[in-house]
């Protein structure tokens, strides 16, 4: 907030030593702000997200392994691990609520590019 959003200080009705001061000051506190955010960033996304010392294993649960299918489903692959070995599984997305003529689709010649 203090690097980003100090666009206030400039028009305040004080001398413009005070008011450069005063912006100097927030654009630079706000900029080591930055600077040890990424720094606890970085020490947390190269640490082990996953050692917990409740789970010596970093299993996880037992999760769907069948692959379900209907007209309008989605399904897509996954592994986990779950009692010593690597498993493979299905995340089955399945809504049969659904119908094609809810979906937006965009037309071919469509000026829009989403």
């Amino acid at each position: 907030m203090l690097f980003f959003l100090n666009w206030w200080l400039l028009p305040l009705p004080l001398p413009l030593e005070a008011v450069t001061g005063l912006y100097v000051l927030t654009i630079g506190t706000g900029y080591v702000c930055l600077l040890m955010g990424g720094l606890w960033m970085s020490r947390l996304l190269k640490h082990n997200l996953m050692d917990d010392v409740f789970n010596n294993e970093n299993e996880s649960f037992m999760q769907e392994t069948r692959l379900i299918e209907s007209e309008y489903s989605v399904n897509l692959p996954t592994r986990f691990y779950y009692r010593k070995r690597w498993n493979n599984g299905w995340i089955n997305v399945v809504n049969p609520s659904v119908r094609p003529s809810c979906w937006v689709r965009r037309a071919a010649a469509s000026p829009m590019p989403w």
